[in-house]
């Protein structure tokens, strides 16, 4: 197959399944049951809703554990809704909390950000307060800009930032091999994010001669996963020089596969995450790199603009691109890692 097949074909395997949910506006009736809550965000208690991708995913729980550091510090109550990475479900409990009469914040970590516009919308309409964590709220997910009116602020990533990020990781693993096989492997290629970040990993790659990417394979977002993809990986593509995956979580299963295979430190691995085993890993040889990400920082950060503007403390910094407050560069290789140690486990 020619290479500009291969491109076509991976880029049409990500677009294929690929769906967003939208929400029922809540009804007159449920407004006045959360109507006690309306007049209580400038004071009293704070009781904050967080939703997240998943309780069995290690960068919800990251995030889960800063939102929790935050909200402590002002005895202040956290609610965990877990819509297991769907959009639906998801886009269901915002409006659940929201008419719930229950909760006066929301930290929104956001499986697909268009998909929980209308319940944000909503809360906002009711006051409660809003922040975006990690994916941005609304249309655009490569912006850290708030695009919701009312919004309290975004301490997010920009997709597009985390593709390139990778793609140029990938060139630097490939410089000197002619050709350099690769396999790439997005966590779930029916997340809007995941093919976002694919395109842009792909727009990076296309125009290196040397790069010849034999395939992509879901790797999901945890070792077991990324065990059978990385097993996949080396019976389909024995040549491989390099493997890609947007999750440390995965990577760290493909790793165990190709020491399994006698490989380590032959084939060159890159993760996302910048996690305690992706700093390791690079340290040691065995990986050579990951884009980096601070989770606990990122929703800690999150919390404390969501509290200050509970408080009615102007926050002037309140939109964030969140690759740029980890304390290390997004690009993580054994050049660059000096003394990071990473903030959180890829489980």
């Amino acid at each position: 197959m020619a290479r500009s097949g291969k491109f076509a074909v991976g880029l049409l395997s990500l677009l294929a399944g690929t769906s967003l949910a939208g929400l029922v506006p809540a009804s007159t009736a449920a407004a006045a049951s959360s109507s006690r809550m309306e007049h209580s965000a400038a004071s009293g208690p704070i009781h904050i809703a967080f939703f997240g991708y998943a309780a069995s995913n290690a960068y919800t729980q990251a995030a889960l554990a800063g939102v929790e550091s935050v909200a402590k510090k002002y005895g202040a109550t956290v609610h965990f809704y877990d819509p297991n990475m769907n959009a639906t479900t998801q886009a269901a409990q915002v409006e659940d909390a929201t008419t719930s009469g229950s909760y006066n914040a929301m930290v929104v970590y956001s499986v697909a950000g268009e998909t929980v516009v209308p319940g944000v919308k909503e809360a906002l309409a009711r006051h409660i307060k809003v922040v975006a964590d990690f994916v941005p709220i609304g249309n655009d997910i490569d912006t850290f800009k708030n695009q919701i009116p009312g919004l309290s602020g975004s301490v997010v990533v920009p997709i597009d930032e985390t593709g390139t990020a990778v793609g140029d990781l990938i060139v630097k693993a490939c410089a000197g091999l002619n050709p350099c096989h690769v396999v790439y492997m997005p966590g779930d290629n029916t997340l809007p994010l995941e093919i976002d970040r694919t395109n842009h990993m792909l727009a990076v790659i296309k125009s290196h001669k040397n790069i010849d990417l034999e395939g992509m394979i879901q790797s999901g977002y945890a070792s077991s996963t990324g065990y059978t993809a990385g097993e996949d990986a080396l019976t389909a593509h024995p040549n491989v020089n390099v493997i890609a995956s947007s999750a440390d979580q995965a990577i760290v299963g493909v790793e165990l596969a190709v020491k399994q295979h006698g490989d380590l430190g032959k084939i060159k691995l890159i993760g996302g995450g910048g996690t305690y085993q992706a700093v390791a890993g690079i340290k040691s040889g065995d990986w050579y790199g990951t884009v980096n990400y601070c989770p606990t920082t990122e929703a800690a950060r999150a919390t404390q603009i969501l509290i200050d503007a509970m408080k009615g403390i102007a926050v002037a910094d309140n939109q964030i691109n969140s690759l740029t407050i980890c304390g290390a560069p997004t690009e993580l290789t054994k050049a660059n890692i000096g003394s990071y140690k990473g903030e959180w486990s890829a489980g």
